[in-house]
């Protein structure tokens, strides 16, 4: 009985984990792509921070990164997305 609950502990210890580890992922996607979009407006030109990127990664970048986001997402969402699963 004791074990069970041990491992019952540890299996939701590892969830809320994984679950702080997709939104920590998610967060630093907006935070990075928000910046890059300013960067592409031009907003930190003529500024101690010039940043410049080329052109093709303001499309790549966030394209990538939110594939890898969505599997992230299957990886650890996987029980929500199948119900009916015995």
């Amino acid at each position: 009985m004791e074990f069970e609950k041990k491992s019952k502990y540890e299996r939701a210890k590892k969830r809320v984990e994984d679950i702080k580890g997709f939104y920590t992922h998610l967060s630093i996607y907006f935070v990075i792509n928000g910046l890059m979009l300013l960067a592409a407006l031009g907003i930190f030109e003529g500024t101690f921070l010039p940043i410049q990127f080329p052109d093709w990664s303001y499309f790549t970048t966030p394209i990538f990164w939110g594939i890898a986001i969505f599997i992230h997402w299957v990886y650890v969402f996987k029980s929500k997305l199948m119900p009916f699963r015995g």
